[in-house]
């Protein structure tokens, strides 16, 4: 999606409907103006989004290199994901270049940066041009870490300077920035022999870019305000610790043992808890493993370290494999100081040979699956990164070739998510002109039926499954902070949409939607989602009540992965 609008933003810059206003702050969504949200809801964007909704990242030097790609090649997608490719290239240099500064000319740092080179986490960041950001934060990072090893043992102010602008620099490119802060406290406090106000002392210049960088980041207007799926640590203290945990779980279990985090967006709050749970159980195996050769080593102890602070800032989303691009940095090198050492080091386990053997098996496994499953899995992320073209282009509102469509108001009754609908009037004709007048997307259908009564000659009452919102991503557009009320109306141009029922967890269960004209008006194009596409609708007569079961997951989802077209 964030493709698309900029792709919009740079061929059609005039267009009014443009979510973001400048190439170089494109990941500025909005801006916390009630009438651009309401301008946005009349064009896809789902009718429960808070009208106060805030969100924006400041990331400059990112958005430099892809206003880059427009002003120098056009914007040619070849050319844009060999420009992220090389990025990619350069960070898995630095990442090289440092395992063998912190643990030497050894197999265990060669072993850490094959794995990290082939970590299938990397696929997307690789794979999607917009989340380049990850890959140049991880490049000034790895920047940062290698100037301030080499401060550390030459005591030269030009290494200090270097790495603290580095910092600034990995912070301007991705908020993920700041996981090169976990790193430096771990080499601080594993890898410096000086005494502790010494080591403060060493961490003070880039706590000083941190706090800078924050306050600019607040002052010129950035933040997370009336958001899912997105706590601000600094502004929600108690709830991004209360969500910390289980985040973290799945973060460490995704890079670890390789399921997959995202996954966690298409389960039910209860299917998740038990996920978390068996993964904290599966944690725990691993950290009796890993144990024995963190109490030995201190370079295990540093990348354990690492690994463990550089997952907290990942917790400030919701969990997905993207995220971890830090956190490999990490964990490849505590699996290639785990795999020497259960190998070579026998005493290790002298007194735990039932463990050794467990260890064993588990260095078998992650030098297969990290080895040679891995460089499969990375291909496949990169170039499908939203998933399989299959799924995904279908699960996209098609456009309509139809030229009638440019006066009539595109009405797409249950999409499966309501979150991509969003994108398909940016998927149109980019010359705009078979863009419907309208785009409405009144509810997801993800997780089964929808329930459809004709109120009257101009108003549906729609009961989807679970609820409004009930799709982790449809959550996006409003914090839980700022919950719907029953009866709470909310007014768009031609529709106002009405909550009648709520509910356990304040979301809308039922809304009723009242049109300004009839619903047979030639002015509306009605869609709804079937079997694995989208299908022409009619709305029901008056006093009759349907149920569309084709947005059901199995029976819609699962039957788009068989279609044959």
């Amino acid at each position: 999606m964030d493709d698309f609008h900029l792709k919009n933003l740079m061929h059609h810059p005039d267009n009014p409907y443009n979510i973001i206003k400048s190439p170089l702050d494109m990941f500025n969504f909005f801006d916390g103006d009630p009438e651009t949200t309401s301008m946005l809801m009349d064009h896809g964007l789902p009718w429960w989004v808070d009208a106060n909704i805030k969100a924006g990242f400041w990331r400059p030097l990112t958005a430099i290199t892809h206003w880059l790609d427009y002003i120098i090649f056009s914007g040619d997608p070849m050319v844009m994901h060999l420009h992220s490719i090389l990025w990619y290239a350069a960070a898995a240099v630095l990442v090289a270049v440092y395992y063998r500064r912190i643990t030497g000319l050894t197999i265990a740092a060669g072993l850490a940066a094959l794995m990290w080179v082939l970590d299938d986490t990397h696929g997307t960041p690789v794979g999607f041009i917009s989340n380049r950001n990850a890959l140049l934060a991880c490049f000034f990072g790895m920047l940062t870490l290698i100037a301030h090893d080499n401060w550390y043992k030459h005591k030269q102010l030009k290494w200090k300077i270097i790495a603290t602008v580095s910092l600034a620099a990995s912070l301007l490119s991705a908020e993920a920035g700041i996981a090169t802060c976990a790193y430096l406290f771990a080499y601080v406090v594993f890898l410096e022999s000086s005494n502790w106000r010494q080591k403060l002392y060493n961490l003070a210049p880039y706590a000083t870019v941190v706090i800078i960088w924050r306050i600019a980041w607040s002052l010129l207007g950035y933040g997370i305000v009336n958001v899912g799926l997105y706590v601000d640590p600094v502004r929600q203290p108690l709830l991004f610790v209360s969500e910390m945990w289980h985040k973290a779980i799945l973060l460490l279990t995704a890079q670890l043992v390789g399921i997959a985090s995202d996954i966690a967006i298409m389960l039910s709050a209860k299917a998740l808890s038990h996920l978390v749970v068996i993964e904290l159980f599966l944690l725990i195996i691993l950290a009796a493993m890993f144990i024995p050769v963190i109490r030995k080593d201190k370079i295990a102890r540093f990348w354990a370290c690492g690994m463990l602070l550089s997952v907290l800032p990942c917790c400030a989303t919701f969990p997905c494999d993207r995220m971890l691009v830090f956190v490999s940095i990490g964990a490849m090198g505590l699996l290639g100081q785990f795999i020497v050492c259960v190998f070579s080091n026998k005493d290790v386990y002298k007194s735990k040979r039932a463990l050794r053997v467990i260890s064993i098996v588990a260095a078998v496994l992650f030098l297969f699956s990290n080895i040679f499953l891995s460089p499969g899995a990375l291909t496949v992320k990169t170039m499908y990164p939203l998933g399989p073209p299959k799924l995904t282009e279908k699960i996209f509102v098609p456009p309509i070739e139809d030229e009638k469509i440019v006066n009539q108001d595109l009405v797409v009754v249950n999409p499966p998510t309501a979150f991509l609908a969003l994108a398909s009037p940016y998927m149109f004709d980019l010359s705009y002109k078979n863009r419907p007048k309208l785009t409405r997307a009144l509810c997801s259908s993800f997780y089964g039926p929808t329930e459809i009564t004709r109120v009257d000659k101009n108003s549906l009452s729609i009961r989807p499954a679970e609820g409004y919102m009930a799709f982790t991503l449809d959550r996006l557009f409003r914090g839980n902070n700022c919950q719907m009320e029953l009866g709470q109306k909310v007014h768009l141009t031609g529709m106002e949409v009405e909550v009648t029922e709520l509910t356990d967890d304040n979301r809308p269960a039922e809304a009723v939607f009242r049109f300004d004209k009839p619903l047979e008006d030639e002015s509306f194009r009605w869609l709804k989602w079937g079997y694995g596409q989208y299908e022409s609708y009619t709305p029901p007569a008056v006093g009759q009540t349907e149920i569309i079961k084709a947005g059901t997951l199995k029976g819609g989802i699962m039957h788009l992965l068989k279609s044959k077209k």
